[in-house]
């Protein structure tokens, strides 16, 4: 679908409402008026057209300048907010706000931990033998096999080769 595509009716009252129900678009095609049983199927559809999404962009934009917020204007804000919490002693108040500053700047690394089964560290020698395993299995896949002979006449074998186990 091209996304230059004219909306329709519905389609543009769902992708308001997208926006008035915080990002929630089984709401927002509830209160559009698609009616069904799956409203989060139906929005799941609708926010998948390239059209919509488009839309759904465009209006965001809009939306960022008519409420002039800016990037600047909400660290200025946060800071603000910080050193006001630290004046009053809510020092809960500001760790959060100095880790949203933090995160904006990319001051903190996310780490995650990986486990095995059960929450085990995952064993190395374990995930090398599968993959040895995993290699052989392949590999026997393109070897050619002989078959036995099924008419027991060593003359005439049935079939000779085949590929595969």
């Amino acid at each position: 679908m091209d996304e230059n595509k004219k909306l329709t009716m519905k389609q543009r009252l769902f992708v308001e409402a997208y926006f008035e129900c915080n990002y929630n678009g089984a709401e927002a095609a509830r209160r559009a008026g698609y009616e069904g049983n799956n409203q989060r199927q139906i929005s799941t559809e609708l926010l998948s057209k390239p059209h919509i999404k488009a839309a759904i962009e465009v209006r965001a934009v809009e939306r960022v300048k008519e409420l002039k917020v800016t990037t600047d204007y909400v660290l200025r804000k946060l800071i603000n907010t910080v050193e006001k919490a630290e004046t009053q002693s809510n020092y809960s108040a500001v760790l959060r706000g100095l880790e949203l500053i933090g995160r904006h700047l990319v001051m903190f690394t996310d780490k995650q931990e990986i486990t095995g089964k059960d929450g085990e560290a995952i064993k190395y020698e374990q995930i090398s033998k599968d993959v040895e395993d995993f290699t052989r299995s392949i590999s026997n896949l393109s070897t050619p096999k002989e078959l036995p002979n099924l008419n027991n006449n060593p003359d005439k074998p049935d079939i000779k080769l085949v590929k595969g186990n």
